[in-house]
């Protein structure tokens, strides 16, 4: 601890909670193409999730949650 200006020496850093969903992008899946997971409450709903799917190909899928 600094007792000059009382701040640890250290800097924290905050992780966000990642949501179930994975957005498979641009029609891939499995091993192919990109994925990306939405942070917790943000994931669009389900109008948005299926306008992606029809327009470029974007798949939502929900990921089991697990089990502690």
């Amino acid at each position: 601890m600094n007792e000059e200006n009382n701040q640890s020496p250290y800097c924290s850093i905050k992780i966000d909670e990642l949501s179930d969903w994975e957005c498979h992008l641009f029609g891939g899946y499995g091993s192919k193409g990109l994925v990306w997971t939405p942070l917790k409450g943000k994931v669009p709903n389900w109008f948005w999730r299926k306008m992606q799917y029809f327009l470029v190909g974007n798949m939502w899928i929900k990921q089991p949650k697990e089990k502690k």
